[in-house]
């Protein structure tokens, strides 16, 4: 570039020379105009290298006074070259010179007074092969190399109404500019030039000749430089300029449509490395200003246009300049993005400018009081201030920092701040929004199940999103968390489940890759308030207080899904009311998980509780559970519809309910419950006075609660002190059926125990004290059964203040007032006073005891229906007796005295005996006793018979040592005593008839018999 410049300036000196010699000539021949003409051309020969043509030639005397001028017309260069669309390089109307001889010819310096072209056309040119049209002077050949060059002083050049295109085909550009009026006035020396020049054109062009299409027009300009040209390639100086209907376009893309731009800068260039300097360079734009400084370089070799700027502006407003982006710019913003306010910009412009490349625009973006809106999007934002980095990159990605934006969302102040990535395509946002929102201006964007949604909430959200999810409302792809302190919480789900809370921090984020439920978990919710209320509308009523809620929730978005979720809570207190319970618990610790709606799960740490259902009140300092639940809708309560299967641990309870007559605590239970099987792994009862532990199982319980079947069990007992008689009251009549508990009894007072019914359990026992009506009796062991209906006592032993005791008893209860009794009952070692004192009726069948005195063995089996009182009912008694005794005493009354006497006892004799061994039998009112031995003193007598129970008696006592003598007792209480003979002889032994044992043996056959038939018909599984 260098070269077309110095050639160009090196050819008007030549030529301001040439005319200067045209002057001197002129003179010479006296200044005749047509003799001028001729020495101008015949002068031009030496000079140019081209065709010509000069027209008139006059000398100027009074238009360049007091300097001397020549005025040259119609001036043609014609120098046609390869390539050329045009042979004409310059064709000038009028030329008009003047300069100062004087200071030529003794200084070497041209002084140019004036120099003017008028109404002329350039065309120049430079082919493929870097040969311009406009190379047409010849250099003269200097033989004194060491001369000093001139200096050319130009004080008033002017061009008006100038024509000029320029066509450089290896740098690939085109410019073109009509009516070009200038004045320029500086010096030239060495390669130097310095000065100043005024400019105004029309119709400018500029375009480049590449496939980027780069061109630059405008209608008027008006420019003023002052400055230098240093070595004809380096130019700087101060330039203004005014452009009218600046237009910039790139290929089809319009980048500046007939704008009016005015632009003051300190430039500084240098036309070999086609660089230009700007050190500070103030642009209005219409009517916007912007500064900018920095570089720019154009690649010859390439066409490149690399940059490095920096701008900043004023405050601009956002509308306005949306309108002035470039169509390649705008498309890729949204149709339907709405922006407006105030902005100002400052930033940098670096990179490439080509065919294939944009450089890239860094902003500092300024705004105030902006508004954002976007289709799609829930809602506008208004009052926009803040700052935001744009890197506006067209090549690869324009992305956005927000470094603090606030704003209002429906009259709620937000801070925003965050990235955008890809601003001009999917817009990938990843943001952080602070501020105090009133949740029912977001109604529209909860799900449609909660409505109402009322409180104020203190918020801090995260979020990453991108333009299509917001458009589409796919929250369920968006990346979210955030902390809400949310004031006088209100809300409606479903229509059907209230929340409220005065106030609730939460926090909230989805997805999360936690999966501690494994239910295809998407969110998180921790909830923290001290105060929580839950109301599900006509069910149940809850508050929890200083609550702590993790609550994980599957997509609640995606209608097509049930509801799962898995909460842990922790809390100072929860209470839950519904029509019929009521529970509160104490620092309740536990987790929650309901993995669809018929699947639950509840885990409770150790926790105070304290509940009422219906009139059933439970209380406990410590309670833990873990369990799970499982709906059938066909069960026939809510137990048998939620099927629960749960460990419970409890310590310190206490239980309340109009059925349970007696205060009942329980200070340890540990149990494994199903609808099947209810496990008592340890626990520890205590009912009125009584007080036990039970182990074991229940089975069962599920067919039990349908009446399809027997409750079963197998449980051990084990206690310090039971009262039987409250805990027979408490179990008396326990499901047995309607018409057995309405029976009308003879006395209003009697109130005989009712053996229950629907169950067949086995308790195993080991009672260290049993109290039962006005009697203690201890080291209680052996086997209960309850069978449906049916008591069994299978080999209980104990013992009492009158004897040790061993008893297997079968007790049913048909009809209040037909009670059966089926007893093995074994005595050892009891004073027949108190075997008669605690068994009445023993006196009954055997009224013969009262006479004795002392210890004996007492073993009667007896079957036999009871009154509602107990009596028996003698009519229905069966039974026998055995009864062994040692050292006994015969009491010294009236009946003895009689036998004594009828027997020839001698005086003196002592009423001892030294052993009894009698076997009876019961049938209905009558009562056989076996023929027994009796020793008293030397005495020895047989004694056999049998009494009715009307106390009528036939016995036969026969004495057969010393002396053979029998004696019968005849009658009522007014017996008669016959003397007779002995019927045993001397040597007779009564045999042991075994009576007992045989009765025993029928005893236990109905026992077996009794629980055999109390089997259920079991229902077919799956039925």
């Amino acid at each position: 570039m260098k070269k077309p410049v110095k050639i160009t300036l090196i050819s008007l000196g030549s030529l301001l020379l040439f005319l200067v010699l045209a002057v001197c000539i002129t003179v010479a021949v006296v200044l005749s105009p047509k003799q001028l003409t001729k020495i101008v051309n015949r002068a031009a020969k030496d000079y140019l290298t081209c065709n010509y043509q000069i027209g008139k030639t006059g000398l100027t005397i009074f238009k360049t006074f007091p300097q001397l001028g020549i005025d040259i017309q119609d001036v043609l260069l014609l120098n046609p070259i390869t390539g050329s669309p045009n042979d004409t390089v310059l064709k000038v109307d009028h030329c008009l010179a003047s300069l100062d001889i004087k200071e030529l010819l003794k200084n070497r310096h041209v002084s140019v007074s004036k120099f003017t072209l008028q109404d002329g056309t350039a065309h120049l040119f430079r082919n493929l092969a870097g040969h311009p049209n406009y190379d047409i002077l010849k250099l003269p050949e200097s033989k004194d190399t060491s001369s000093a060059p001139y200096t050319i002083d130009l004080s008033n050049v002017a061009l008006q109404h100038i024509n000029v295109d320029y066509a450089d085909l290896p740098s690939r550009i085109y410019t073109g500019v009509q009516n070009v009026n200038a004045k320029i006035k500086g010096q030239y020396h060495d390669n130097n030039a310095a000065g100043d020049i005024n400019l105004s054109t029309d119709n400018f062009q500029f375009r480049t000749l590449d496939s980027s299409q780069l061109s630059v027009r405008f209608n008027h300009l008006d420019a003023g430089f002052d400055g230098s040209f240093t070595d004809l390639d380096h130019l700087k100086g101060k330039l203004d300029m005014d452009v009218a209907e600046l237009q910039l376009a790139n290929d089809t893309n319009q980048l500046i449509n007939k704008e009016n731009v005015r632009l003051k800068t300190t430039v500084d260039g240098t036309l070999s490395l086609q660089k230009l300097l700007l050190e500070s360079l103030d642009l209005t734009y219409d009517q916007y200003k912007l500064q900018l400084s920095g570089d720019l370089q154009r690649d010859t070799a390439n066409g490149d246009i690399n940059m490095d700027l920096t701008y900043r502006t004023e405050t601009w407003p956002i509308a306005d300049v949306l309108e002035k982006l470039p169509a390649a710019i705008m498309s890729h913003l949204p149709d339907s993005m709405k922006l407006d306010g105030q902005v100002a910009l400052g930033g940098t412009v670096k990179g490439t400018y080509n065919e294939q490349s944009m450089p890239v625009v860094t902003s500092n973006v300024k705004l105030k009081d902006a508004t954002f809106a976007l289709a799609g999007m829930p809602f506008d934002i208004q009052k926009i201030n803040g700052e935001a980095d744009l890197n506006l990159d067209l090549d690869h990605q324009t992305d956005l920092k927000i470094r603090s934006v606030e704003g209002k969302v429906r009259g709620n102040h937000v801070v925003v701040n965050g990235t955008v990535r890809d601003l001009l395509g999917k817009m990938l946002c990843n943001l952080s929004l602070d501020g105090t929102l009133r949740l029912e201006d977001f109604q529209d964007l909860l799900p449609e199940s909660i409505t109402p949604c009322k409180g104020t909430a203190k918020s801090s959200v995260k979020a990453e999103f991108d333009y299509e999810q917001v458009k589409n409302l796919q929250i369920d792809k968006m990346i979210a968390s955030g902390a809400f302190n949310i004031q006088n919480l209100d809300m409606l789900y479903d229509d059907s489940l209230i929340l409220r809370s005065n106030n609730v921090d939460l926090q909230v984020r989805f997805p999360v890759k936690e999966k501690p439920y494994r239910i295809d978990e998407w969110m998180e919710v921790g909830i923290q308030s001290p105060h929580l209320y839950c109301e599900s509308i006509d069910f149940f009523k809850a508050n929890l207080t200083d609550a702590n809620i993790d609550l994980f929730l599957n997509d609640i978005l995606d209608k097509t899904k049930q509801l799962k979720f898995g909460t842990s809570f922790k809390g100072q207190k929860a209470t839950f009311d519904t029509d019929s319970i009521y529970a509160e618990l104490l620092h309740p610790d536990g987790s929650f998980l309901m993995k669809d709606q018929d699947h639950l799960a509840l885990k409770l740490k150790e926790s105070a509780l304290d509940a009422t259902i219906g009139e059933l009140k439970v209380s406990t300092p410590s309670l833990a559970l873990d369990g799970t639940a499982s709906l059938d809708r066909q069960g026939i309560n809510t137990l048998m519809q939620w099927n629960p299967t749960m460990r419970a641990v409890m310590h310190n309870g206490k239980v309340e309910m109009p059925e349970l007559s007696l205060p009942l605590s329980i200070p340890d239970l540990d149990i494994d419950f199903t609808m099947q099987n209810c496990h008592f792994r340890s626990s520890k009862f205590k009912l009125g006075q009584s007080s036990f532990s039970l182990t074991g199982n229940l089975y069962d319980i599920d067919k039990f609660y349908r009446a399809e079947g027997l409750l079963n069990g197998k449980l051990n007992l084990t206690s310090p002190f039971i009262d039987l008689n409250e805990i027979l009251d408490l179990v008396d009549g326990f499901r047995a059926p309607d018409s057995l508990m309405n029976t009308e009894l003879e006395s209003k007072e009697d109130n005989p125990f009712i053996v229950p019914y629907g169950l067949d359990v086995t308790i195993n026992t080991n009672v260290d004290k049993v109290h039962y009506e006005d009697v203690d009796i201890r080291k209680v062991g052996g086997k209960i059964a309850v069978d449906d209906g049916v008591l069994v006592l299978d080999q209980m032993g104990f013992t009492s203040d009158a004897a040790r005791m061993q008893m297997t008893a079968l007790y049913k209860t048909p009809r209040r007032n037909h009670l059966f009794l089926g007893l093995d009952f074994h005595l050892l070692d009891i004073k027949i006073a108190e075997l008669i004192d605690m068994i009445p009726e023993v006196d009954t069948v055997l009224p013969m005891l009262k006479s004795f005195a002392g210890n004996a063995e007492f073993h009667f089996a007896i079957e036999t229906y009871l009154k509602s009182n107990y009596d028996v009912k003698f009519s229905t008694l069966r039974g026998a007796a055995a009864i062994n005794g040692h050292d006994l005493v015969v009491l010294d009354n009236e009946t003895y005295r009689k036998i004594s006497k009828l027997l020839k006892f001698k005086k003196g004799t002592t009423n001892k005996i030294d052993s009894l061994s009698a076997e009876v039998t019961i049938y209905k009112n009558e009562v056989d006793v076996y023929p027994f031995l009796l020793a008293i003193d030397r005495y020895k007598a047989i004694i056999s018979g049998r009494h009715n129970l009307d106390m009528t008696y036939n016995y036969n006592i026969s004495l057969v040592s010393p002396i053979r003598l029998g004696l019968d007792i005849i009658g009522t209480d007014q017996r008669k005593f016959k003397l007779t003979k002995a019927k045993y002889a001397t040597l007779f032994r009564p045999e042991k008839q075994n009576v007992v044992e045989q009765n025993v043996m029928n005893l236990k056959r109905q026992i077996n018999n009794t629980l055999r038939s109390n089997v259920r018909e079991q229902a077919p599984e799956g039925e």
